[in-house]
Protein backbone atom coordinates (compact mmCIF):
# COMPACT_ATOMS: atom_id res chain seq x y z
CA UNK A 1 0.00 0.00 0.00
CA UNK A 2 1.21 3.54 -0.70
CA UNK A 3 0.17 6.51 1.40
CA UNK A 4 -1.42 9.29 -0.68
CA UNK A 5 -0.32 12.75 0.50
CA UNK A 6 -0.93 16.34 -0.33
CA UNK A 7 2.28 18.28 -0.90
CA UNK A 8 4.01 18.84 2.43
CA UNK A 9 6.35 21.77 3.04
CA UNK A 10 8.94 22.13 5.78
CA UNK A 11 9.41 25.89 5.90
CA UNK A 12 10.94 27.97 8.62
CA UNK A 13 8.61 30.85 7.77
CA UNK A 14 5.22 29.13 7.83
CA UNK A 15 3.16 27.36 10.45
CA UNK A 16 4.69 23.85 10.58
CA UNK A 17 2.62 20.93 9.41
CA UNK A 18 3.11 17.55 11.06
CA UNK A 19 2.21 14.50 9.02
CA UNK A 20 2.12 11.34 11.12
CA UNK A 21 2.24 8.03 9.32
CA UNK A 22 1.26 4.92 11.21
CA UNK A 23 3.62 2.03 10.62
CA UNK A 24 3.64 -1.53 11.82
CA UNK A 25 5.80 -4.61 11.63
CA UNK A 26 9.32 -5.46 12.84
CA UNK A 27 12.82 -5.78 11.50
CA UNK A 28 15.66 -6.95 13.70
CA UNK A 29 18.50 -6.16 11.30
CA UNK A 30 21.40 -4.12 12.71
CA UNK A 31 21.89 -0.57 11.46
CA UNK A 32 23.86 2.57 12.15
CA UNK A 33 22.79 6.20 12.15
CA UNK A 34 20.62 8.39 14.39
CA UNK A 35 19.33 6.66 17.51
CA UNK A 36 16.82 7.66 20.15
CA UNK A 37 17.67 9.15 23.54
CA UNK A 38 18.24 5.69 24.99
CA UNK A 39 20.63 4.67 22.22
CA UNK A 40 18.10 2.21 20.76
CA UNK A 41 17.23 1.94 17.09
CA UNK A 42 15.16 -1.25 16.82
CA UNK A 43 16.41 -2.37 13.42
CA UNK A 44 15.29 0.75 11.53
CA UNK A 45 17.78 1.53 8.74
CA UNK A 46 19.39 4.90 8.07
CA UNK A 47 17.58 5.21 4.75
CA UNK A 48 14.21 3.93 3.55
CA UNK A 49 13.18 4.20 -0.09
CA UNK A 50 9.35 4.49 0.12
CA UNK A 51 6.42 4.81 2.50
CA UNK A 52 5.59 1.22 1.65
CA UNK A 53 8.94 0.09 3.04
CA UNK A 54 8.65 2.45 6.02
CA UNK A 55 5.35 0.82 7.00
CA UNK A 56 7.26 -2.40 7.74
CA UNK A 57 9.03 -0.84 10.72
CA UNK A 58 7.48 -0.50 14.15
CA UNK A 59 7.18 3.01 15.59
CA UNK A 60 6.21 2.42 19.20
CA UNK A 61 7.20 4.17 22.40
CA UNK A 62 10.53 2.38 22.63
CA UNK A 63 11.55 3.87 19.27
CA UNK A 64 10.63 7.50 19.97
CA UNK A 65 13.10 9.93 18.35
CA UNK A 66 14.56 7.39 15.92
CA UNK A 67 15.03 8.98 12.49
CA UNK A 68 15.44 7.69 8.97
CA UNK A 69 15.88 9.38 5.63
CA UNK A 70 12.90 8.77 3.29
CA UNK A 71 14.16 8.86 -0.30
CA UNK A 72 10.69 9.14 -1.84
CA UNK A 73 10.06 12.45 -0.06
CA UNK A 74 13.63 13.76 0.11
CA UNK A 75 13.49 14.32 3.86
CA UNK A 76 13.79 12.89 7.36
CA UNK A 77 11.08 10.91 9.11
CA UNK A 78 11.00 10.77 12.92
CA UNK A 79 9.19 8.27 15.14
CA UNK A 80 7.09 10.23 17.64
CA UNK A 81 6.41 7.11 19.71
CA UNK A 82 2.64 7.48 19.55
CA UNK A 83 1.10 8.33 16.18
CA UNK A 84 3.80 7.12 13.83
CA UNK A 85 6.32 8.79 11.55
CA UNK A 86 6.47 12.58 11.52
CA UNK A 87 7.77 15.23 9.12
CA UNK A 88 7.92 18.68 10.63
CA UNK A 89 9.96 21.30 12.43
CA UNK A 90 7.72 20.33 15.34
CA UNK A 91 10.10 17.45 16.00
CA UNK A 92 12.53 20.01 17.39
CA UNK A 93 10.11 20.38 20.30
CA UNK A 94 9.96 16.64 21.01
CA UNK A 95 13.02 16.67 23.28
CA UNK A 96 14.98 14.42 20.93
CA UNK A 97 18.77 14.76 20.97
CA UNK A 98 19.34 13.02 17.62
CA UNK A 99 22.70 11.54 18.53
CA UNK A 100 24.46 9.14 16.21
CA UNK A 101 25.71 5.85 17.61
CA UNK A 102 29.19 7.40 17.69
CA UNK A 103 27.81 9.94 20.18
CA UNK A 104 27.93 12.97 17.86
CA UNK A 105 24.95 15.28 17.57
CA UNK A 106 23.74 15.95 14.04
CA UNK A 107 22.82 19.62 14.04
CA UNK A 108 21.70 19.44 10.44
CA UNK A 109 19.08 16.75 11.13
CA UNK A 110 16.13 19.13 11.26
CA UNK A 111 17.41 22.56 10.38
CA UNK A 112 14.74 24.79 8.80
CA UNK A 113 14.81 24.75 5.04
CA UNK A 114 12.60 25.45 2.08
CA UNK A 115 12.90 21.90 0.79
CA UNK A 116 9.63 20.72 -0.72
CA UNK A 117 8.85 17.18 0.38
CA UNK A 118 7.34 15.66 -2.75
CA UNK A 119 7.76 12.17 -4.20
CA UNK A 120 10.59 11.52 -6.61
CA UNK A 121 8.78 11.05 -9.96
CA UNK A 122 11.47 8.61 -11.05
CA UNK A 123 11.02 6.35 -8.03
CA UNK A 124 8.89 3.29 -8.74
CA UNK A 125 6.40 2.60 -5.94
CA UNK A 126 3.35 0.40 -5.46
CA UNK A 127 0.13 2.17 -6.48
CA UNK A 128 -2.93 2.61 -4.30
CA UNK A 129 -6.49 3.28 -5.43
CA UNK A 130 -6.04 7.04 -5.31
CA UNK A 131 -2.31 7.66 -5.59
CA UNK A 132 0.46 6.66 -7.97
CA UNK A 133 4.05 7.52 -8.77
CA UNK A 134 2.68 10.62 -10.48
CA UNK A 135 1.90 12.03 -7.03
CA UNK A 136 -0.91 12.48 -4.57
CA UNK A 137 -3.14 14.21 -7.12
CA UNK A 138 -3.21 11.30 -9.56
CA UNK A 139 -6.92 10.60 -8.88
CA UNK A 140 -7.94 14.03 -10.21
CA UNK A 141 -9.40 14.28 -13.71
CA UNK A 142 -6.46 14.80 -16.11
CA UNK A 143 -8.77 16.60 -18.56
CA UNK A 144 -9.62 19.37 -16.08
CA UNK A 145 -7.52 22.53 -15.92
CA UNK A 146 -7.12 22.84 -12.14
CA UNK A 147 -5.51 25.77 -10.37
CA UNK A 148 -3.74 25.66 -7.01
CA UNK A 149 -4.21 27.36 -3.65
CA UNK A 150 -1.87 27.31 -0.63
CA UNK A 151 -3.43 27.51 2.83
CA UNK A 152 -1.24 30.04 4.64
CA UNK A 153 -2.15 28.50 8.00
CA UNK A 154 -0.20 25.28 7.45
CA UNK A 155 1.34 25.42 3.97
CA UNK A 156 -0.87 22.71 2.47
CA UNK A 157 -1.54 22.99 -1.25
CA UNK A 158 -4.96 22.24 -2.75
CA UNK A 159 -6.11 21.90 -6.34
CA UNK A 160 -9.05 24.18 -7.16
CA UNK A 161 -11.81 23.99 -9.74
CA UNK A 162 -13.50 26.98 -11.42
CA UNK A 163 -16.76 27.09 -13.36
CA UNK A 164 -18.30 30.16 -14.98
CA UNK A 165 -19.76 31.24 -11.62
CA UNK A 166 -18.05 29.24 -8.88
CA UNK A 167 -14.62 28.22 -7.57
CA UNK A 168 -14.31 25.14 -5.35
CA UNK A 169 -11.46 23.31 -3.72
CA UNK A 170 -11.10 20.10 -5.70
CA UNK A 171 -9.91 18.30 -2.56
CA UNK A 172 -11.29 17.89 0.94
CA UNK A 173 -9.99 20.27 3.57
CA UNK A 174 -7.20 18.80 5.70
CA UNK A 175 -6.71 21.61 8.20
CA UNK A 176 -6.23 20.64 11.85
CA UNK A 177 -8.16 23.11 14.06
CA UNK A 178 -6.45 21.83 17.21
CA UNK A 179 -8.23 21.22 20.50
CA UNK A 180 -11.96 21.80 19.96
CA UNK A 181 -13.22 20.28 23.21
CA UNK A 182 -14.46 23.66 24.47
CA UNK A 183 -16.90 23.92 21.55
CA UNK A 184 -19.38 21.38 22.89
CA UNK A 185 -20.00 17.77 23.87
CA UNK A 186 -19.93 16.44 20.31
CA UNK A 187 -17.17 18.72 18.94
CA UNK A 188 -14.49 16.68 17.15
CA UNK A 189 -12.17 16.75 14.17
CA UNK A 190 -9.81 14.03 13.07
CA UNK A 191 -8.91 11.29 10.62
CA UNK A 192 -11.02 8.32 9.58
CA UNK A 193 -10.37 5.46 12.02
CA UNK A 194 -8.00 7.86 13.81
CA UNK A 195 -5.27 7.07 11.29
CA UNK A 196 -3.13 9.92 9.99
CA UNK A 197 -2.73 8.37 6.54
CA UNK A 198 -6.53 8.64 6.12
CA UNK A 199 -6.27 12.42 6.52
CA UNK A 200 -3.52 12.45 3.91
CA UNK A 201 -5.69 10.42 1.57
CA UNK A 202 -9.16 11.86 2.23
CA UNK A 203 -8.74 15.05 4.26
CA UNK A 204 -10.04 15.56 7.79
CA UNK A 205 -13.53 14.99 9.16
CA UNK A 206 -15.40 17.62 11.20
CA UNK A 207 -18.53 17.87 13.32
CA UNK A 208 -20.79 20.71 12.22
CA UNK A 209 -19.90 23.21 14.92
CA UNK A 210 -16.20 22.64 14.20
CA UNK A 211 -16.80 23.02 10.46
CA UNK A 212 -18.66 26.24 11.28
CA UNK A 213 -15.96 27.24 13.79
CA UNK A 214 -18.73 28.32 16.13
CA UNK A 215 -19.62 26.76 19.48
CA UNK A 216 -23.07 28.35 19.21
CA UNK A 217 -23.76 25.94 16.31
CA UNK A 218 -23.35 22.85 18.48
CA UNK A 219 -25.91 20.05 18.69
CA UNK A 220 -28.98 21.39 20.47
CA UNK A 221 -28.31 25.03 19.62
CA UNK A 222 -29.92 26.95 16.77
CA UNK A 223 -27.36 29.46 15.53
CA UNK A 224 -29.25 30.64 12.40
CA UNK A 225 -26.17 31.29 10.27
CA UNK A 226 -26.09 33.52 7.24
CA UNK A 227 -25.28 31.85 3.92
CA UNK A 228 -21.74 33.24 4.06
CA UNK A 229 -19.72 31.47 6.82
CA UNK A 230 -15.93 31.13 6.68
CA UNK A 231 -15.96 28.43 9.33
CA UNK A 232 -12.89 26.21 9.35
CA UNK A 233 -11.96 27.24 5.79
CA UNK A 234 -8.96 29.50 5.10
CA UNK A 235 -9.23 33.23 4.57
CA UNK A 236 -10.91 34.04 1.24
CA UNK A 237 -12.92 30.79 1.33
CA UNK A 238 -16.04 29.66 3.15
CA UNK A 239 -18.18 26.65 3.97
CA UNK A 240 -20.65 26.33 1.06
CA UNK A 241 -24.32 27.05 1.60
CA UNK A 242 -27.08 24.71 0.51
CA UNK A 243 -27.78 27.09 -2.38
CA UNK A 244 -24.17 26.96 -3.58
CA UNK A 245 -24.38 23.16 -3.70
CA UNK A 246 -27.61 23.50 -5.67
CA UNK A 247 -25.88 25.75 -8.21
CA UNK A 248 -23.13 23.15 -8.63
CA UNK A 249 -25.63 20.34 -9.19
CA UNK A 250 -27.76 22.37 -11.60
CA UNK A 251 -24.71 22.85 -13.81
CA UNK A 252 -25.02 19.12 -14.59
CA UNK A 253 -28.73 18.52 -14.00
CA UNK A 254 -30.82 21.56 -14.87
CA UNK A 255 -33.99 19.76 -13.72
CA UNK A 256 -32.69 19.63 -10.17
CA UNK A 257 -33.88 23.13 -9.42
CA UNK A 258 -33.67 25.16 -6.23
CA UNK A 259 -35.78 24.56 -3.16
CA UNK A 260 -34.50 25.23 0.35
CA UNK A 261 -37.74 24.12 1.96
CA UNK A 262 -37.63 20.50 0.75
CA UNK A 263 -36.05 18.26 3.37
CA UNK A 264 -34.33 15.97 0.86
CA UNK A 265 -33.32 16.80 -2.70
CA UNK A 266 -32.04 14.16 -5.12
CA UNK A 267 -30.40 14.18 -8.53
CA UNK A 268 -28.82 11.49 -10.71
CA UNK A 269 -25.81 13.72 -11.37
CA UNK A 270 -23.66 11.97 -8.75
CA UNK A 271 -21.51 10.17 -11.32
CA UNK A 272 -20.22 13.53 -12.53
CA UNK A 273 -18.86 14.36 -9.08
CA UNK A 274 -17.27 11.05 -8.06
CA UNK A 275 -13.57 10.61 -8.77
CA UNK A 276 -12.56 8.13 -11.45
CA UNK A 277 -10.69 5.93 -8.95
CA UNK A 278 -10.96 4.96 -5.29
CA UNK A 279 -14.61 3.86 -5.00
CA UNK A 280 -15.65 0.34 -3.97
CA UNK A 281 -17.39 -2.17 -6.24
CA UNK A 282 -16.79 -0.37 -9.54
CA UNK A 283 -18.45 2.72 -8.11
CA UNK A 284 -16.05 5.16 -9.74
CA UNK A 285 -17.58 8.16 -11.47
CA UNK A 286 -16.77 10.02 -14.66
CA UNK A 287 -15.65 13.11 -12.71
CA UNK A 288 -16.58 15.28 -15.68
CA UNK A 289 -17.27 18.09 -13.20
CA UNK A 290 -13.72 18.00 -11.87
CA UNK A 291 -15.12 17.91 -8.31
CA UNK A 292 -13.18 14.65 -7.83
CA UNK A 293 -14.98 13.47 -4.68
CA UNK A 294 -13.28 10.62 -2.84
CA UNK A 295 -15.27 8.28 -0.55
CA UNK A 296 -13.93 9.48 2.79
CA UNK A 297 -16.68 7.85 4.89
CA UNK A 298 -17.85 9.45 8.11
CA UNK A 299 -18.00 9.14 11.91
CA UNK A 300 -21.30 9.18 13.80
CA UNK A 301 -21.92 11.02 17.06
CA UNK A 302 -21.20 7.81 19.01
CA UNK A 303 -17.65 7.79 17.64
CA UNK A 304 -18.06 4.90 15.18
CA UNK A 305 -16.56 5.12 11.69
CA UNK A 306 -18.38 3.94 8.57
CA UNK A 307 -18.20 3.59 4.81
CA UNK A 308 -14.78 4.79 3.66
CA UNK A 309 -14.66 3.65 0.04
CA UNK A 310 -18.45 3.91 -0.24
CA UNK A 311 -19.78 7.35 0.73
CA UNK A 312 -18.62 10.93 0.42
CA UNK A 313 -20.46 13.39 2.67
CA UNK A 314 -19.85 17.15 2.84
CA UNK A 315 -21.20 19.66 5.33
CA UNK A 316 -22.96 22.82 4.20
CA UNK A 317 -23.26 26.07 6.16
CA UNK A 318 -27.06 25.76 6.16
CA UNK A 319 -28.94 24.74 9.30
CA UNK A 320 -32.16 22.73 9.39
CA UNK A 321 -32.91 23.11 13.09
CA UNK A 322 -31.17 23.06 16.48
CA UNK A 323 -30.00 19.46 16.09
CA UNK A 324 -29.54 19.04 12.32
CA UNK A 325 -27.68 20.69 9.44
CA UNK A 326 -27.69 20.13 5.68
CA UNK A 327 -25.11 18.05 3.83
CA UNK A 328 -24.39 16.69 0.35
CA UNK A 329 -23.79 12.95 -0.07
CA UNK A 330 -22.52 10.75 -2.93
CA UNK A 331 -22.79 6.94 -3.09
CA UNK A 332 -20.67 4.15 -4.57
CA UNK A 333 -23.64 2.04 -5.69
CA UNK A 334 -25.92 4.63 -7.32
CA UNK A 335 -25.63 7.87 -9.24
CA UNK A 336 -27.76 9.90 -6.85
CA UNK A 337 -26.44 13.05 -5.25
CA UNK A 338 -28.46 13.83 -2.15
CA UNK A 339 -28.99 17.07 -0.25
CA UNK A 340 -30.48 16.28 3.13
CA UNK A 341 -29.93 17.00 6.82
CA UNK A 342 -28.36 15.00 9.64
CA UNK A 343 -27.46 15.42 13.30
CA UNK A 344 -24.76 18.04 13.85
CA UNK A 345 -22.82 15.51 15.94
CA UNK A 346 -21.97 13.49 12.84
CA UNK A 347 -18.47 13.99 11.43
CA UNK A 348 -18.26 14.70 7.69
CA UNK A 349 -15.81 16.09 5.13
CA UNK A 350 -15.51 19.77 4.23
CA UNK A 351 -15.12 21.33 0.78
CA UNK A 352 -14.37 25.03 0.78
CA UNK A 353 -15.92 27.51 -1.64
CA UNK A 354 -14.11 30.66 -2.77
CA UNK A 355 -15.59 34.00 -1.74
CA UNK A 356 -17.08 36.00 -4.58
Amino acid sequence: MKFGLLKVFVLGSVVPLAVALNACGDDSSSTSGPVNNDGYRGGIPDTVETFVELSNYDCGKSLRCVTTYLVEYHGKAVCDGENGWVFSPLVEKMGCDFFTESGHFREEEFSSSSTELVPDPNLETEESSVSSSKGAWAYLNPDIDYSEFTDARDGQVYKTLSTSTQTWMAQNLNYDPGDVSDMGEYAWSGCYNNKADSCSKYGRLYTWQVAMNNADCAHGKECKPNDFVQGVCPSGWHLPSLYEYEVLINNFDSKFGYNHTIEALSSTAGKYFRSMTGWDSSGNGTDSSGFSALPAGYRNYHGDFYDAGRYATFWSASEFNSTDAYYLRLYYNMDDVILNYRDKGNVFSVRCFKDN
